[in-house]
């Protein structure tokens, strides 16, 4: 406790020593974002040196995540979703990729190019500085050691498969394995994002779905389980990635995780710190695989042990 103090207390001196010359930061009526940017760096330092500290007090615990943890002394928390060993590494693999982001005059929406596939972004992602943030988070999300992969070389999307993204967002999952899909149902509720979907998929339309509902555990106007919308569909692939809402949809789909002898499912597991368990839970019947090490999520707010399981993978158990 006496560090995080002297932690915080350095960041408020510090933060005062910089505002001093504040008026040389307000442009237009607005905070440069230099000094936004230094703040905000101020407040990753303190909780880094919050979780550095709570390990060097709990010795036994630290020793399950020694890589995330030597990864930490060297970096800030914002790029826990990655192996930030090979950050540099993985930047340059994805400069190709952000070389092609350019404007669609026809739909007005920024797109780049991604396996030959183009991606498209949504309006409010409105200049190429804006893409090219959002895409590299995306992209190093999904890149080889990342705890935040979907899928592995063990794990993938068979061809042929029924596809289910609840959460689609800007549907990188189901256009990276577009060719493996006979059927994809896209589920995803922000307007922008289904424009874009619309953009992205328009050359896949014959075999794509894209549903404006949220996924849960009831049936309403605006939420519809799984069991309901696949009643009479056999689907073989589900991911999961909605911000918390993943057990609600696994209580919606007790009919399709009964009735399914082939099913796999990629979930997020990090949206709070019980997740992984009350998942594996309500996968009782399923052999569960997890993704590469651990991330960090909520920092602002979370509590020890701070790492999370990334990814949870399940596939039904052959009988």
């Amino acid at each position: 406790m006496l560090e995080q103090l002297k932690t915080i207390n350095s960041f408020i001196n510090d933060s005062l020593n910089y505002m001093k010359n504040y008026r040389r930061y307000i442009k237009d009526g607005k905070i440069d974002k230099s000094f936004s940017g230094f703040l905000y760096n101020q407040y990753l330092l303190t909780q880094r040196n919050a979780i550095l500290d709570y390990y060097r007090n709990h010795v036994e615990e630290a020793k399950k995540y020694q890589h995330e943890l030597e990864c930490l002394k060297k970096n800030l928390p914002y790029m826990m979703t990655c192996d930030v060993d090979d950050y540099e590494e993985k930047k340059k693999l994805i400069q190709d990729d952000i070389r092609t982001i350019e404007l669609d005059r026809q739909t007005n929406l920024f797109f780049l190019t991604r396996k030959g596939r183009k991606l498209y972004f949504k309006r409010s992602l409105d200049s190429i500085e804006k893409v090219k943030e959002y895409y590299q988070y995306l992209a190093y999300e999904q890149s080889d050691n990342s705890p935040h992969r979907y899928l592995d070389d063990s794990f993938g999307v068979e061809k042929g498969s029924v596809v289910c993204d609840c959460g689609a967002a800007e549907g990188i999952f189901g256009l990276d394995n577009i060719a493996n899909i006979s059927k994809l149902y896209l589920f995803e509720c922000d307007a922008e994002w289904i424009e874009a979907l619309e953009a992205t998929f328009k050359p896949y339309r014959d075999k794509v779905v894209i549903i404006p509902k949220y996924v849960g555990d009831e049936n309403s106007e605006n939420m519809v389980t799984l069991d309901y919308y696949f009643i009479d569909k056999d689907i073989d692939f589900i991911k999961m990635d909605i911000e918390g809402a993943e057990e609600a949809v696994l209580r919606g789909a007790k009919s399709i995780l009964g009735r399914s002898n082939s099913l796999k499912l990629a979930i997020a597991s990090y949206h709070s710190k019980d997740a992984e368990r009350n998942i594996r839970k309500l996968l009782k019947d399923f052999e569960i695989t997890k993704s590469k090490g651990f991330l960090l999520h909520g920092w602002e707010t979370a509590e020890p042990p701070f790492f999370r399981t990334g990814i949870t993978r399940a596939c039904k158990r052959k009988l």
